[in-house]
């Protein structure tokens, strides 16, 4: 497929959607610190395995979660599992929408939290990942150029991640990232799913 530059991200848009430019980023890129859960004094490249799992998601998506659990000391978990040790009930561990199937709940303790990972397979055999995690704000990739929609009348910022699109949303005191979302379509059905 075609990757989209990050000024053509209003072609993934449908009529009914809200479309704003007000958050495009551009320029000099941010401090890697400013992409984690919270802010640290980890050394830097802590979040680099983002952008590699991004960029090796829809190509290799066995290595890309390889990579990543190796630098996140990732744990294939049940959903009661990831229950008990992030000490809530994560979203993305129910059952998904009837066109997806979970291939894996993964558990990655990232600088300053744990993250509930939920790998999901499309009917094609492609891949998209669902992070969740406790966080007052949106902060992964704020260094790529990004827009905000309005999803299901939910605020979601679409940023465009190497040849994948990822998009995160609020829901109460966490926030959700899907790396390998589609379009606007998907989209909704996610925001649906997991808010």
């Amino acid at each position: 497929g075609r990757v989209l530059r990050p000024l053509e991200y209003a072609g993934l848009l449908d009529g009914d959607r809200t479309f704003t430019r007000g958050d495009e980023r551009h320029g000099k890129r941010r401090s890697i610190r400013d992409n984690r859960c919270v802010d640290t004094n980890a050394p830097e490249g802590h979040h680099e395995p983002l952008q590699s799992y991004a960029d090796l998601l829809g190509t290799s998506p066995e290595i890309a979660q390889e990579h990543l659990a190796e630098q996140y000391s990732g744990r294939i978990v049940s959903p009661d599992e990831a229950v008990q040790l992030v000490g809530y009930r994560p979203r993305n561990v129910e059952p998904p929408p009837a066109e997806f199937t979970c291939d894996k709940v993964v558990v990655l303790d990232m600088p300053g939290c744990q993250c509930v990972q939920a790998v999901w397979q499309r009917s094609d055999g492609s891949h998209l990942a669902i992070f969740e995690r406790k966080s007052q704000t949106d902060e992964w990739f704020a260094d790529q150029p990004s827009i905000h929609i309005e999803c299901e009348g939910t605020r979601c910022r679409v940023t465009q991640v190497g040849s994948q699109l990822a998009a995160s949303w609020q829901v109460g005191s966490r926030v959700m990232t899907v790396i390998g979302v589609r379009n606007t379509n998907e989209l909704a059905k996610l925001v649906a799913a997991l808010s």
